[in-house]
């Protein structure tokens, strides 16, 4: 589960919540720390600002503005979202270029029309993403409630 704090900041009429949450920077997170270009960039005063983004998440808590939440997406889905996005275009041109080749089709022919399949496929993925079951599997949800303690500064977790 890839997850994620935030906090609540409206609520929706439908069931869902409104959650911030602060964008991280990942770098000097990951194996290769010391041969990673975005470490070198984020070094850049320009790039070290922490932006905000507003997420609107599934909840079946009873949540209030302002409350410690934190939201989560399963992994299989973000995989087969990224597997939908980047592979299947790229499939699609490349089948089409191997069918159109494989035909004895001319090298230009093959390359316009490669490049048409690819078009079609972002089409096509559009179609896909469109439909309101997959939109509703990609959507994250809360996962646990934070509730602040008023005598120490870490936030106490409690779930279902």
């Amino acid at each position: 589960m890839v997850e994620e704090h935030g906090i609540v900041t409206a609520i929706d009429k439908s069931g869902g919540v409104w959650v911030e949450t602060q964008q991280q920077s990942v770098c000097g997170q990951c194996a290769a720390n010391k041969g990673c270009g975005h470490k070198l960039l984020n070094k850049l005063p320009s790039r070290q600002v922490v932006s905000a983004s507003s997420i609107k998440v599934r909840s079946d808590y009873s949540l209030q503005v302002g409350d410690a939440v934190v939201i989560g997406i399963p992994e299989n889905t973000l995989v087969k979202g990224s597997l939908l996005v980047y592979l299947l275009p790229l499939v699609f041109m490349l089948f089409t270029c191997w069918l159109l080749k494989w035909q004895g089709y001319q090298e230009q022919v093959t390359i316009l029309f490669g490049f048409v399949s690819l078009f079609l496929s972002f089409y096509l993925l559009r179609k896909i993403i469109n439909k309101t079951s997959f939109q509703q599997s990609l959507e994250p949800s809360v996962l646990k409630v934070l509730v602040p303690i008023q005598d120490t500064e870490s936030p106490l977790v409690t779930s279902l």
